[in-house]
């Protein structure tokens, strides 16, 4: 499972999402920076929450789980765009850990 994360580069203008394997990596924006990035915590999945895109990649259909994949990858007016057309989709699955419990 892919682990997107919005990030900004530490010393330089660098910021986009990547795959973040949890351990430091280096900015490639520009060669000669020598930052790191860091999770942007203000801009990572603004809308939706982590927890609901996961349960989407876990127990979603393909269509589900290849729009939380575009959901990580979009920028903030695309994710607002995406939530506001499939809006029953990421309700259902925010309250999937609840209707599993009951």
């Amino acid at each position: 499972m892919l682990n997107m994360k919005y990030v900004k580069c530490e010393n330089c203008e660098g910021k986009g999402y990547i795959e973040h394997s949890g351990f430091k990596q280096r900015c490639n924006v520009c060669k000669g920076c020598g930052g790191y990035w860091v999770i942007d915590k203000k801009e990572d999945n603004v809308g939706v929450d982590e927890k609901t895109l996961m349960y989407m990649e876990e127990y979603g259909g393909s269509f589900v789980r290849e729009l939380a994949y575009l959901y990580r990858l979009a920028d903030n007016e695309n994710k607002r765009k995406l939530e506001q057309c499939f809006k029953d989709i990421f309700e259902r699955y925010k309250n999937f850990g609840k209707e599993v419990s009951e």
